[in-house]
């Protein structure tokens, strides 16, 4: 027979909950009109590589949902959606391309 010790490792695994904001940016590259998934966001940032924010748009609870962003008066490029609450933020890279 075999004996097999297991010993789970603290910290590690499913059971994990993290508290910064999960977003889906699509679609990318982008013609101009695109779509943020969101998910326990409160604030979501615009940003070009100059490092202005082009655009913001403030989520009275923190909270899951979809909002459609249009950047097609804006020049083609690379730009940073960052989505943030009051624990942390996420970052995505955006591509504009029209």
């Amino acid at each position: 027979g075999i004996t097999l010790d297991w010993v789970p490792l603290s910290g590690v695994g499913v059971a994990e909950v993290s508290e910064n904001p999960e977003i889906n940016v699509y679609p990318n590259p982008t013609n101009g009109i695109f779509k943020v998934d969101f998910n326990n966001a409160s604030n979501i940032k615009v940003i070009n590589t100059l490092g202005a924010v082009v655009y913001e748009e403030k989520i009275e609870q923190s909270t899951t949902g979809t909002t459609s962003i249009d950047l097609s008066n804006f020049a083609n490029g690379i730009y940073f959606i960052n989505v943030s609450n009051d624990k942390g933020s996420s970052n995505h890279k955006l591509i504009l391309n029209k």
